[in-house]
C-alpha cells in the first residue's frame, strides 16, 4: 500500500490533536514536512508505523510539557523533522536490522547534545565529560560539527 506526504502530515496533525488537544492544533504544516514526509516514505515508512512513532513520542514530550511549563508551546512539535531520529529507528527495525551499539549510542549522544542547546544546566559532566563548547568533549565529532558546537577542519 502506498501513502502520500498528505497522510503522513494528517498522521502528525491528528496525534498532535489527540494528545495535546485541538486549542494547540497547528494552522498549515511546516514548510518542509511534505519534503520530509515524502523521504521518510521513499525509505520505507509506512502510515501506521509513523502513527506509532509520532504517538509514543509525543506521549513522552507531552509528560515533559506538563512537568515543565503548560504556557512554553517549545514544547509542542511543530515539524515532522523533530520525529528524524525515530523515525530512522523505526525503519531499521522494520527492514529487521538490529539497532548496532554505535546507533544506539549516536542516538543518545543527538538527544544529549539537543538538549544541551535548549539547556545547558542539563549537562551532567559526571556521566557524560566534558560539555559541548569544551575542546575535550567525547561526543561524536560529526554531530557535533553538525550541531555548530564545531566548525569543520
Amino acid at each position: 500500500m502506498t501513502f502520500t506526504p498528505d497522510q503522513i502530515i494528517a498522521a502528525f496533525d491528528e496525534i498532535r490533536c489527540f494528545i495535546w488537544g485541538d486549542q494547540y492544533a497547528r494552522y498549515q504544516p511546516y514548510k518542509d514536512d511534505a519534503k520530509t514526509a515524502e523521504r521518510w516514505i521513499e525509505h520505507g515508512i509506512t502510515l501506521p508505523i509513523a502513527s506509532v512513532v509520532f504517538f509514543q513520542r509525543m506521549s513522552l514530550m507531552h509528560e515533559r510539557w506538563l512537568r515543565d511549563d503548560v504556557d512554553d508551546r517549545s514544547n509542542l512539535p511543530n515539524s515532522l523533522k523533530v520525529f528524524d531520529e525515530d523515525i530512522r529507528i523505526a525503519l531499521i527495525r522494520l527492514k529487521g536490522n538490529e539497532l548496532s551499539h554505535w546507533d544506539k549510542e549516536e542516538s543518545k549522544w543527538l538527544a544529549r547534545l539537543n538538549g544541551f542547546k535548549k539547556n545547558q544546566a542539563h549537562w551532567n559532566v559526571d556521566m557524560w565529560g566534558e560539555r559541548p563548547d569544551h575542546p575535550d568533549c567525547r561526543a561524536p565529532q560529526h554531530l557535533l560539527i553538525e550541531l555548530k558546537f564545531r566548525k569543520k577542519k
